[in-house]
Order: structure tokens, then sequence, then C-alpha cells
């Protein structure tokens, strides 16, 4: 029938009739990973292990983080234009050494300079940022192979490129 859509945004082909409100809603739910009152109960928890090890990798990345100085000059480099940001009061161009420091987009900076005002100027509020960071991308390569393949290989992909 002309007009429907079989998909999100996607016209019906020729011959075909759309699909089910619920078969769409399924779709998005299966993609998202959201329990559904049909789905299977296993399903329900399916995001429990894959938030628990986000969770356990922010933590272990934290409590190594006071333990080793840094470790190249671009991540001094870059704290030291957050701690630059902080005393200039300049939040839209970084610097270094009163110089332009276009290096990264800025978002960076300003989350290095939100936890440094927070725990203060120091390797330990340069570093926090990149340990939730990490969790949740492991999380996100997670629910990407999980929604190519299957959870088992989300799992697997998450761990390879992580751990």
């Amino acid at each position: 029938m002309a007009g429907e859509y079989c998909g999100f945004l996607f016209p019906c082909r020729p011959g075909r009739t759309a699909a089910p409100h619920g078969a769409t809603r399924i779709r998005l739910s299966r993609f998202f990973m959201i329990a559904d009152a049909n789905a299977p109960a296993s399903r329900a928890g399916s995001l429990l292990l894959p938030i628990l090890i986000s969770v356990a990798l922010a933590i272990f990345l934290m409590t190594l983080m006071p333990t080793t100085m840094f470790w190249d000059r671009d991540e001094a480099f870059y704290a030291r234009a957050a701690v630059e940001m902080i005393q200039s009061g300049n939040w839209i161009l970084p610097t270094y050494n009163d110089d332009i420091f276009p290096d990264k987009p800025p978002l960076i900076y300003w989350l290095m300079a939100v936890f440094m005002h927070v725990f203060g100027q120091n390797e330990f509020a340069a570093r926090f940022v990149s340990a939730p960071a990490t969790a949740g991308s492991a999380f996100l390569i997670f629910l990407i192979g999980s929604r190519l393949f299957d959870r088992r290989a989300g799992l697997c992909w998450s761990r390879i490129i992580y751990f």
C-alpha cells in the first residue's frame, strides 16, 4: 500500500506490506537491549554482566591512576592545557605556554578542568575522565557487537579491545 513504511524510515518495496506495529517495537527494543514484557526472562537481565564488567574496568583503571606518573609528553601537555584554561579563565581556546593549542577538541580539556576543580590540580584529576570514558566505550562496543552478531560476540569484542 502506498505511503506505508516497512522499516523506521524506508518505504515498502512493491509487493511488500508494512510490518505490524509490534514488530518494529521488538526490533527497536532488541537494538537498545530493552526488556520487553513479551521477551524471554533471560533477556531481562542481559545488560547486567556488561554493566558490571564496565564498572569493574572503571574501578580497575582508577586504582592504577595514582600509581604512575604521566607516561608520555602528550599526557602532560593536555593536563597543562587544562590547568592554563582554569588559570586564564578562557574556556573556549585551549593554550599551552600561552600559545594556542588546538590539538584536540576542547571537551577533554573542559572535563579535565572540571575534575581539577573537584580533586585539585594533580595527575589523578587529569586522568579521571579517561577511566569512565574507557568503561563507557567498552559498554558501547558490547552493544554494537551484540546488535550485529550476538551477546557472546559483544562480550568477546569488548574484552579483546580493552583487556
